[in-house]
């Protein structure tokens, strides 16, 4: 509708238009506008796609490019210096031809100077030949005994010019191992010579060899662990610590020069060796009273010496009364050997006290370095509510290794307990000394026992009302601690696992790279 006034008078003309026709006649009019704007928004998405595309690859382009250009002006900086020190001793050598004592010094350096620069250009080669799986490894019976002493011996002199304390423990009773014994002494090379470069003079190594035997008897794993006094790293470079060509710059370790290979070749040897390698550096552990001072989980340690007809357990000589401070003595020292680790937090007890003796995985992990996460209940009633509880203030009044106070997370329980049905009890196999599944007994149902992988952490599941929410909770505590999309957290129904005794924890070994 529309109106215009007439001249000449106080009327008005009004005219009005169906709005069929309105419509009829502007609605080509609309579709083509609507068109023409998808289509310049479809034209702008794929445009801005292909921006963000090239951007990426373009940073992507730019760090690869700043990567070799490090790489190659660190390399050159390494190779000049054993070439200028040759050189060097060459010119010494040419003046002081007739002096034999100076000769055989001067021939000495010379000697070390070639073997560097060997080492350099054999790095290279190795990192290529690793890269593309073409590394050849022995399987030899060696002495790790000797092997150890060889790679301490080369780094004596270093560590004796910097006045660095060094300290080498062992427990080996079988050091005869079948392997490759250049390529291991090689990793532990890589190891050591970096801790001598990075500790202050008047600093500390130690390096610990251990030895664990299956209970079969037949196999053994061998464990080195190597600490130091130095620098240290921050948690972001620890994450790439193994990604070739990487050295983190600090005001500690701007002076320290290398090629940031070591510990990338070092990472794919073991890998290929079937072995594994992994920084930790904090040497802080969490166990608990129920589980290492009940005589279910050490009995060499707390066993009379005559054998009970009614169990499996075999006769040892009595050491320990289990629970005792003696035995928890005990237990901390050898853990701190088999482990590497500096310190040992004792949580009193677990939430499973009849098939695992209180394991911790139920009750508490660490997050990082500093930083844990344990269970919890708001309900007085919950049957694991005194557990929650007395483990939270436990570590909430804790200090790591290093000093820090512990940072402590809050996950939830389930809003029901979890227990066993006859159906479910009837289903399970059981060996023969296996405790068997009773009808309506309370399960170990925590979000705790969870496995973390590269990038992620797969969270147990019931079927409860909490479920969802111990999956967003650790997503935000790990977001919160590592940055968000380090880890992606999902979880997984676990049930059927938890009737036959475990949880998703229980049942893996998680072995991230980093």
């Amino acid at each position: 509708m529309s109106f215009a006034p007439v001249a000449g008078t106080e009327w008005s003309f009004i005219m009005t238009v169906p709005t069929e026709v309105f419509s009829q006649r502007f609605a080509p009019f609309i579709a083509m506008t609507v068109g023409m704007l998808g289509a310049m928004v479809a034209v702008i998405s794929i445009m801005l796609a292909v921006i963000y595309r090239f951007m990426r690859q373009s940073i992507q382009a730019r760090a690869e490019a700043v990567a070799r250009t490090e790489f190659l002006s660190n390399m050159s900086h390494e190779i000049r210096t054993p070439l200028n020190g040759i050189i060097g001793l060459n010119h010494l050598m040419e003046r002081h031809v007739d002096d034999a004592t100076a000769m055989r010094d001067y021939v000495n350096r010379l000697g070390k100077a070639a073997l560097y620069l060997l080492s350099l250009v054999n790095n290279i080669l190795d990192m290529s030949k690793l890269q593309a799986g073409k590394v050849d490894l022995t399987s030899e019976p060696f002495d790790v005994n000797a092997l150890v002493d060889n790679v301490c011996e080369m780094q004596r002199g270093p560590m004796a010019d910097r006045g660095i304390r060094f300290e080498l423990s062992r427990t080996v009773e079988h050091p005869w191992l079948r392997g490759d014994e250049v390529r291991l002494s090689q990793v532990l090379m890589n190891i050591l010579s970096n801790a001598v470069k990075f500790t202050p003079e008047g600093g500390r190594i130690t390096m610990k060899v251990h030895e664990a035997v299956y209970a079969s008897g037949n196999e053994a794993v061998l464990t080195v662990s190597i600490a130091d006094t130095g620098c240290g790293m921050t948690k972001e470079f620890a994450e790439h610590v193994f990604d070739a060509f990487t050295q983190e710059r600090n005001r500690n370790s701007d002076s320290q020069k290398g090629t940031g290979l070591g510990m990338s070749i070092s990472y794919l040897l073991m890998t290929q060796m079937g072995g594994s390698i992994t920084v930790d550096g904090e040497g802080t552990v969490i166990v608990t009273d129920q589980c290492l001072l009940s005589p279910g989980r050490t009995a060499s340690a707390v066993l009379a010496e005559e054998a009970d007809e009614d169990t499996i357990w075999p006769a040892y000589a009595k050491k320990f009364q289990p629970w005792s401070e003696e035995l928890r003595a005990y237990m901390d020292e050898h853990l701190k050997a088999y482990l590497g680790v500096e310190k040992v937090i004792w949580v009193r007890e677990g939430i499973d006290p009849e098939e695992t003796n209180g394991h911790i995985d139920d009750v508490a992990t660490f997050i990082a370095p500093g930083v844990v996460a344990v269970i919890w209940t708001d309900d007085p009633d919950y049957p694991f509510y005194r557990q929650c509880h007395e483990a939270y203030d436990t570590l909430a009044a804790a200090t790591d290794a290093q000093g820090r106070q512990l940072k402590v997370y809050k996950l939830p329980m389930p809003v029901e307990p979890l227990y066993m049905d006859q159906a479910s009890c009837d289903s399970i196999d059981t060996e023969e000394y296996a405790e068997p599944r009773v009808a309506d007994e309370p399960l170990i149902a925590s979000y705790m026992n969870y496995l973390v992988t590269n990038g992620g952490v797969i969270v147990p599941q019931y079927g409860d009302e909490n479920d969802a929410l111990a999956v967003q909770t650790l997503q935000e505590i790990y977001d919160e601690v590592w940055g968000a999309g380090a880890y992606k957290c999902v979880g997984v129904q676990s049930e059927q696992v938890v009737f036959g005794g475990g949880n998703i924890h229980c049942i893996t070994q998680q072995e991230p790279t980093a």
